[in-house]
């Protein structure tokens, strides 16, 4: 049977934004979820940065405009790491 997607987004790529693409990959092995998760997109300062950490966390979009995060009806989760 397959499981309904959640789509998560990502705001800020530093340490925290780290640990949390870090257990949205991870979270699935461990625990019994009602979801598949996806890594839909990642923010960042600029577009490198994003385009960066959309790589290296395993995220299928990139921005530099947290703002498309957040009005994006596609995600489902939005996740803010950024410092305050």
């Amino acid at each position: 049977m397959t499981k309904p997607k959640l789509r998560i987004g990502l705001i800020g790529t530093g340490f925290m934004g780290k640990a949390h693409a870090f257990g949205f990959a991870s979270a699935p092995r461990v625990f019994d979820l009602p979801y598949d998760l996806e890594l839909h997109t990642v923010a960042d300062i600029t577009v490198d940065a994003a385009r960066r950490a959309a790589t290296a966390f395993g995220f299928a979009n990139a921005t530099s405009d947290w703002r498309g995060i957040i009005d994006n009806p596609e995600i489902d989760v939005v996740d803010i790491t950024a410092p305050n």
